[in-house]
Parts: C-alpha cells; sequence; structure tokens
C-alpha cells in the first residue's frame, strides 16, 4: 500500500470520526433529518471504471472488474470447484 493511499484512509478515518461526533452532539431534529434524508436517497450507483476496491496487493479494482470476478466465483462454486474449511484446515497441515 503506498503512502498516499495510507494518508488518505487516515484522513477519511478521522473524518468519519468527526462526524459521528458531531452527530451525537446535535440537538437540531431538523437538521438530522436533512442529513438522513440526503445520505439516504442520494446514493449513487459506481460507473464501471470507478474503483470500488482494492485487491491484496493494494491495486485498484473497477466495478467491471469485480462483477467480473464474482461472476467467476459463482461459475466455480456452482462446478464445485471450492474447498470446504474443514479440507482446507487439513490441507494447510501440510504447508
Amino acid at each position: 500500500m503506498n503512502v498516499k493511499r495510507i494518508e488518505e484512509e487516515m484522513q477519511l478515518k478521522q473524518l468519519k470520526i468527526e462526524l459521528i461526533q458531531l452527530l451525537l452532539n446535535s440537538d437540531e431534529l431538523g437538521l438530522l433529518q436533512k442529513l438522513r434524508q440526503e445520505l439516504f436517497t442520494n446514493k449513487k450507483t459506481p460507473k464501471e471504471d470507478e474503483i470500488v476496491g482494492y485487491s491484496s496487493t493494494g491495486e485498484p479494482i473497477s466495478k467491471k472488474e469485480m462483477e467480473k470476478k464474482l461472476i467467476e466465483s459463482i461459475k466455480q462454486i456452482e462446478k464445485g470447484e471450492f474447498i470446504d474449511l474443514e479440507d482446507l484446515e487439513q490441507e494447510s497441515k501440510n504447508w
């Protein structure tokens, strides 16, 4: 994970904490109702090329890539191409 990404995550966490504190300390019912309405009625759907996650190595994953991987995973499961927890635990003893 690169330094810029770590800094962004730290800023995001700090902002969330600040917003939570503001919400907890607010006594303005109208403001809180408007905020709730804004948050829950204006959710946007990510575009195909929008980053929706990151791989275990920190590489960005687009919505399109994520959907493709999900479909591939579902097909593998339907074909029985997976390992259950018990088998994985047994296999890992030999590593």
